[in-house]
């Protein structure tokens, strides 16, 4: 008898694919996995950290181009250092728990790095 590797192949791909709905049906995941379900992860309040970064930086931008307005550097290294870390917490957030883990070469530990 001779052996064929496309029978193997198609009963792989049927065994994979029957993992894959069993595992949509379930859908047993934990609440850490970077991502929600439901109503409360749509609209703009999902993004409020990001909307709240674009209006302190639309601020700062109308104080120091429209108005002459100059800033000391203390506070306004305060101030960009709070709008940094609304807009990217989520992206630092997995940077420092990947970096514990010793995972140091990864995505968003690397444009941690440029960003800062």
């Amino acid at each position: 008898m001779e052996y064929n590797h496309e029978d193997e192949a198609v009963q792989t791909l049927a065994t994979t694919a029957k993992v894959n709905i069993a595992n949509t049906e379930n859908d047993q995941h934990s609440e850490g996995d970077g991502h929600e379900h439901g109503a409360e992860s749509s609209g703009w309040r999902s993004h409020w950290e990001l909307i709240l970064a674009l209006i302190i930086l639309v601020t700062l931008l109308t104080l120091e181009y429209g108005f002459n307005v100059t800033i000391a550097n203390i506070p306004l290294l305060i101030i960009n250092l709070v709008a940094y870390v609304l807009a990217g917490r989520k992206v630092l957030d997995l940077a420092l728990r990947k970096s514990m883990r010793g995972d140091f070469f990864n995505d968003f530990v690397l444009m941690s790095v440029a960003t800062i």
